[in-house]
């Protein structure tokens, strides 16, 4: 029961997420139509979630440090 409620719970915040990003993109493109200024706009937002997604909230650069530090343990070269 208990799993039931929390993937219909997740279910549906991500189809409550969907809508509202499919308004969001409707406004913007109602706003600023085709053009120069929207292609800006995009790129503005495109590389932060870019950055964001490589990054994984954090979790890749966290193995990534984990192997260099374990690199360096191993090669007294780069101490």
């Amino acid at each position: 029961m208990n799993l039931l409620k929390t993937f219909f719970g997740i279910g549906g915040m991500t189809t409550i997420s969907r809508i509202l990003g499919f308004i969001r993109d409707t406004v913007i493109a109602r706003i600023f139509g085709a053009g120069l200024e929207s292609d800006a706009f995009f790129v503005a937002f495109k590389i932060p979630n870019l950055l964001r997604r490589i990054s994984a909230e954090g979790a890749s650069l966290r193995h990534l440090y984990l192997y260099c530090l374990n690199i360096k343990q191993k090669t007294p070269l780069l101490s």
